[in-house]
């Protein structure tokens, strides 16, 4: 009989639950697209000015942090040294100490050394300006490592693992003078992102025993934490002194894990944080899409998914794009738009993936003009890495392509072919990327046509 109340009760619930699904959420609408036809590229191929091996690293750092780029220098791990290369000719300028991990910031090269240490050296010289180290009761000073992330005028340095404790963790460090430092225990690797915006930076890390958090950092002499915000999610878009961030703070059930996000705001000079808004875009008809499926796993709170720009949040649920109004989710409709998020709007220029290719998209009040920039032959989840200067935006494919696309026109005004491109950067000349194949990284560096 108990079993039967079970069985009887368990559907009974299922059903509530399926009736609430079918009562919630804001319905989307769509609009018209009127496609525009692709102008035809005069790109040549173009080939790398130089390209050098980048050794292995010690520290299995990731790609944005194998090299570094400054004042027409790029600094990379070479024959187990941080060496420096001309960015125009690949000559190379100078060769410091052992180490890796370069990051650029006010005419110097910091780095990590093999004894764990920073290592400031020179842009132009490769000389060592200074050395700095937290002090530490770890007997194996190889141990305690430190990691430096570049800020407009200076470094910040953190403590990647100290087993000694009680230590300063974080600080920051000008010329070799620590300016402040933070003693709040945490986990921090380069995995660990610093968002920047005039004197202030929101710094990403894993607070021991507490999960992800952020701290709210005051730069500058004086300066330091201003506050630790627990489960504070991920940012996905500024505007400053607001930092926008998305995360899964109100989910009620998996059903919400997977249809449903939320941004937050975070401000930047008081560390105080704001309202959080929450949408749920056509939450009836994508839960019966998901719900026998695996998607039930793949929640939308991540910052891959959700990002906000120029007024507006933009979101994938169960493998379809919204877009709403910076604002609550109720009283919304939001506009689906169809493709995977990509970048923008820059120039007010969307960029989405679809199954045959990037796709631009303007979108108006009536209507989205639409033009395919980028054709493949595969589907464009193979889209690698991207960098926007100007009006260009540059894309490096899966299958070794590296584009640049004219946001206004559409044309492709720069094309080559590289190994799989994991990093881009540029200095408005050049175009310096990261790349492997068979598991050898190596640095290329290409001309910008002007």
């Amino acid at each position: 009989m108990v079993v039967g109340i079970s069985q009887r009760s368990l559907a009974f619930a299922l059903a509530l639950a399926q009736a609430a699904c079918a009562s919630r959420g804001q319905a989307s609408y769509t609009l018209p697209e009127m496609q525009i036809a692709s102008p035809v590229s005069n790109a040549r191929l173009q080939q790398p000015l130089w390209s050098r091996a980048v050794d292995s690293d010690r520290g299995d750092f990731l790609p944005g942090r194998k090299s570094a780029l400054g004042e027409n220098v790029v600094a990379f791990r070479f024959h187990g040294h941080v060496c420096g290369f001309s960015v125009d000719t690949g000559e190379q300028k100078w060769c410091a100490g052992s180490g890796d991990g370069p990051v650029y910031a006010a005419h110097q090269f910091a780095y990590t050394d093999n004894l764990g240490v920073i290592q400031s050296v020179d842009a132009q010289n490769g000389a060592v300006k200074w050395r700095f180290s937290f002090s530490s009761r770890a007997r194996d000073l190889t141990v305690p490592r430190e990691l430096a992330w570049a800020t407009p005028s200076d470094f910040l340095i953190a403590r990647v693992s100290d087993p000694s404790g009680g230590a300063p963790n974080l600080g920051e460090v000008s010329d070799g003078e620590l300016l402040w430092s933070s003693r709040i225990p945490g986990y921090y690797s380069d995995y660990n992102h610093t968002l920047l915006s005039g004197p202030y930076a929101l710094w990403y890390f894993g607070p021991a025993g507490r999960g992800s958090a952020m701290e709210v950092i005051r730069l500058g002499r004086g300066g330091g934490v201003r506050r630790l915000i627990d489960g504070g999610g991920w940012i996905v878009g500024a505007r400053f002194p607001t930092v926008f961030a998305t995360g899964r703070w109100h989910v009620r059930s998996s059903a919400d894990f997977a249809l449903t996000f939320e941004v937050r705001q975070i401000n930047l000079r008081t560390g105080q944080i704001g309202k959080t808004f929450h949408y749920e875009p056509d939450y009836s008809q994508n839960y019966e899409r998901i719900k026998n499926t695996l998607d039930w796993l793949r929640g939308p709170t991540r910052a891959a998914a959700v990002k906000v720009e120029n007024g507006f949040v933009y979101g994938t649920v169960a493998g379809r794009l919204y877009r709403y109004a910076l604002a609550d989710g109720n009283g919304q409709r939001p506009l689906e738009i169809a493709g995977a998020y990509l970048s923008g709007p820059t120039r007010n220029v969307l960029l989405v993936a679809r199954s045959d290719g990037i796709w631009s998209l303007r979108i108006g009040a009536h209507a989205i003009r639409v033009q395919r920039v980028v054709s493949v032959e595969s589907n464009v989840a193979g889209v690698q890495a991207m960098a926007t200067l100007g009006d260009v935006t540059y894309i490096a494919l899966s299958d070794g392509r590296l584009l640049g696309i004219d946001l206004t026109t559409g044309r492709t005004v720069f094309q080559a072919k590289t190994c799989h491109v994991a990093d881009i950067r540029t200095d408005g000349r050049h175009i310096v990327v990261v790349c492997y194949f068979d598991f050898a990284w190596q640095v290329a560096v290409f001309r910008l046509v002007q």
